[in-house]
């Protein structure tokens, strides 16, 4: 597990919107380049929590922003209700920030749901973007001007009524193998990595020679351009078997023959 390359492929994951989110708020344009530095992160702490170390790093070694707080836990009779993600200040502006953060792994299946947004889905159906999209609207950001949020900011010297909220939403999408070219109005697009497929279709006779190699999900944020460890069809159909029948859709980085290397999902559902 190489931390430096989850480091830069996090960074290199654009937001899901350029400008506003759907639900109102605005991208949180975090553009500065942090070099990399090692960090103290547990070998076996999930996805979510490590770019949340990526992300409070980096800010923490911004020129602009000042970090007043992050991780911020609202407890209410005895009971942790939600947490602020990052309280902030804007060296150059002066102005207070609420920023939330997201890192999400979605699939498009025009076959759930109504409208565009209903269609991206997590790689096994447990997540969406719809649903994450309502969470933060109604849980997540109104979290600020909650009553026992109120002594933190106290003890901070600011007012809610002072603060801006953000979304820093960066996400990976995957398209279906037809549809990888086809342009999608109510995402950027640039956030499209690669395509998934059926586990029907990857067969010996479409793949068979390709080489493959399946990440852990913390590795799925990182580059495969340069990896040097490569198995056979054979080999990583075995592999790839045993995840679906556990009902888990893995990511495949693939070699093809001209040497090109791409991320691809395979599903079970």
């Amino acid at each position: 597990m190489d931390q430096q390359a989850q480091y830069e492929g996090f960074f290199g994951i654009p937001t899901l919107w350029k400008d506003d989110s759907p639900i109102g708020f605005p991208m949180f344009p975090f553009t500065e380049e942090i070099p990399f530095a090692p960090m103290d992160i547990p070998e076996r702490l999930v996805l979510g929590k490590r770019v949340e170390h990526f992300f409070g790093y980096a800010l923490e070694e911004s020129s602009r922003y000042a970090v007043l707080g992050k991780n911020l836990q609202i407890i209410e009779e005895k009971r942790t209700v939600g947490e602020l993600d990052y309280l902030l200040k804007d060296e150059q502006t002066g102005q207070l920030l609420h920023v939330e953060l997201v890192c999400r792994f979605y699939l498009y299946d025009p076959t759930e749901g109504e409208t565009e947004l209903d269609h991206w889905i997590g790689p096994n159906r447990k997540d969406c973007l719809v649903f994450k999209l309502d969470k933060l609207k109604k849980h997540q950001f109104p979290l600020l001007f909650h009553n026992q949020t109120k002594s933190i900011l106290d003890e901070l010297e600011i007012s809610s009524m002072l603060i801006e909220q953000a979304l820093c939403f960066k996400a990976s999408l995957f398209v279906p193998k037809p549809l990888l070219g086809q342009e999608f109005p109510e995402v950027n697009n640039d956030c499209i990595l690669g395509c998934w497929i059926y586990a029907s279709d990857f067969t010996q006779e479409a793949y068979g020679r390709s080489q493959f190699y399946i990440p852990k999900k913390q590795d799925w944020v990182t580059d495969p351009e340069g990896h040097e460890t490569w198995k056979p069809f054979e080999e990583i159909r075995s592999e790839l078997d045993g995840l679906l029948a556990k009902k888990k859709a893995p990511m495949l980085w693939v070699k093809n023959e001209e040497g090109s290397v791409e991320r691809m999902f395979v599903v079970w559902w």
